[in-house]
């Protein structure tokens, strides 16, 4: 590996937010990085913007449609095949990237030549305020048993560098388009990336995540109740940590729960409470379940600390 290899950038959008997508262009042409950087716009379920196309320097900007399964995994796959680098990294179109960050993760990268990917910190903000979390992960690297017990939050598809080498021949593979709905695609990722090797850390802040009130997840409960146990059936491993299991089963109750799917909801409760007695979103979904508290509630109280239900 050349001591600044080329990288490509992966954004993939449906083309409804012009604004933040030039935005997060800008912020992909503004790296410090001395190398070559394409940044790879794939849109799905949407015509290309010729319009953003561009040829600089050092810096080039290339539209493609999705034509692979529709939503987000297979529009991240398409710009993946698309990229000509071996480094590829990812950004939603409402995100940006701090200018340190393709610096930072290749001189990570680089030092680790058996390593697939590498992520960083992130700071999730809210448009209407200047309320700002940091989030890092101080250690080193983060393991599949580290995945298996924490979502970890930071480590996630916009904070990811991945080599394109080890998802196409060393079986790793790339993001599941059958994963329903799409939910999680970047967590299933992570873990089949950590099954190959520790994923590597960079503990500082690259990237900036946009809070998004209006998710594309929010309220489609029944998809996200069928992700989650297709992640369940998919990776036994969460079977032997009892926690993680919990975490997982709690949030398929939550998700039944914002149903008013009282048995299903009670049902999944057990079943997290057995595995983990210590599950915070057993009791969460007990007054959700009679209707003393809505799921909206409880998710915008989540998302003012910067986590997810």
């Amino acid at each position: 590996m050349t001591e600044h290899p080329p990288v490509s950038i992966v954004v993939s959008t449906m083309g409804q937010r012009e604004t933040y997508l030039k935005e997060a262009i800008d912020s992909f042409l503004a790296q410090d990085y001395p190398g070559h950087i394409t940044v790879i716009v794939s849109f799905d379920k949407s015509e290309p913007d010729e319009s953003l196309v561009q040829e600089l320097p050092r810096r080039r900007v290339r539209v493609i449609r999705n034509t692979r399964t529709p939503g987000l995994p297979g529009s991240r796959n398409a710009g993946i095949m698309a990229a000509e680098t071996d480094l590829v990294a990812f950004c939603d179109d409402d995100d940006l990237y701090l200018p340190g960050k393709i610096t930072a993760q290749v001189m990570a990268i680089r030092s680790s030549p058996r390593s697939v990917a590498v992520f960083c910190g992130q700071q999730v903000f809210r448009n209407d305020s200047e309320w700002t979390v940091d989030q890092i992960h101080p250690a080193p690297e983060i393991t599949l048993s580290d995945l298996l017990r924490r979502r970890h939050a930071v480590a996630q598809s916009v904070t990811l560098m991945v080599r394109k080498s080890m998802l196409l021949e060393d079986g790793v593979g790339l993001f599941a388009e059958d994963l329903p709905g799409g939910y999680g695609e970047d967590y299933e990722m992570l873990i089949r990336l950590a099954r190959h090797s520790p994923i590597l850390s960079v503990p500082e802040v690259h990237v900036r995540v946009r809070v998004n009130p209006a998710s594309y997840f929010t309220r489609r409960w029944e998809m996200i109740s069928d992700a989650l146990r297709w992640m369940l059936e998919r990776y036994p491993e969460f079977q032997t940590v009892p926690r993680g299991y919990a975490r997982i089963a709690g949030q398929i109750a939550f998700a039944h729960a914002a149903l008013h799917d009282r048995r299903g909801a009670l049902r999944w409760a057990w079943t997290t409470f057995r595995a983990s007695p210590l599950e915070p979103r057993t009791y969460i979904v007990l007054p959700m379940v009679a209707r003393l508290v809505e799921p909206e509630f409880v998710q915008r109280r989540l998302a003012a600390f910067g986590y997810g239900f």
